[in-house]
């Protein structure tokens, strides 16, 4: 899908989360992989919804001596400036996503294909790089 977990500046389809001028399309992108799923017998995807991407600080040793990815809050800049969708209220964000649902998930349901979302993780406070949250609801 082309929302993956990249910062919004790197996405195939910005505007979904911006509300962007190119929104209509690229939420119809959406909708046209979702019918070319069903056609070649994939039934699910994964979509990620975020504005930041997955945040990350320097790898880390794992088991084994393995680098593994990580997120530690004291070594981020705390002060970070917002991304470009600027300074998000968790209520815009949540209309941002409706839209987004309402018209994504009655094509994959007609499909029989199953959507997974991930959402935007690890946790930062409210308020980082202008996004104040998207608290945990339940999407229906």
């Amino acid at each position: 899908m082309p929302l993956n977990s990249r910062p919004i500046e790197q996405q195939a389809g910005p505007d979904i989360l911006l509300a962007g001028p190119e929104r209509d399309r690229q939420i119809g992108e959406v909708c046209t992989l979702i019918e070319n799923l069903a056609a070649v017998g994939i039934p699910a995807a994964k979509y990620n919804l975020n504005i930041i991407g997955i945040p990350r600080t320097s790898a880390e040793a794992g088991r084994g001596g393995a680098m593994a990815a990580a997120f530690r809050w004291d070594k981020t800049d705390q002060q970070a400036p917002p991304s470009p969708a600027g300074i998000l209220s968790e209520e815009e964000n949540w209309e941002r996503i409706d839209y987004f649902l309402e018209r994504v998930m009655p094509v994959a349901e007609a499909h029989r294909i199953r959507l997974a979302c991930h959402p935007h993780d690890p946790y930062t406070p409210p308020g980082y790089r202008g996004v104040r949250g998207c608290s945990v609801r339940s999407m229906g």
